[in-house]
């Protein structure tokens, strides 16, 4: 009786919500009290990719420009 094992390959599907804010955040822990997004792009065209909790309950979005962002009270 030949018992060969052949072990098969696992995979695994991951979300890490907002992860782009989440590293940022996790090297500058000094900024997790504060509203933070980070942007994307090249200037002139950069937009908010993600934010903490914190910039989301001062009206940040996802796609806001640099503009809009600039607009939002202590963000």
């Amino acid at each position: 009786m030949n018992l060969t094992y052949a072990p098969q390959p696992l995979y695994a599907a991951l979300h890490a919500a907002e992860f782009p804010a989440q590293a940022l955040l996790r090297l500058r822990p000094d900024l997790q009290s504060r509203p933070v997004v980070v942007l994307e792009g090249a200037a002139p065209v950069e937009s908010v990719c993600a934010m903490n909790t914190h910039a989301r309950r001062r009206g940040a979005s996802l796609r806001m420009t640099l503009v809009e962002a600039e607009g939002l009270n202590g963000l």
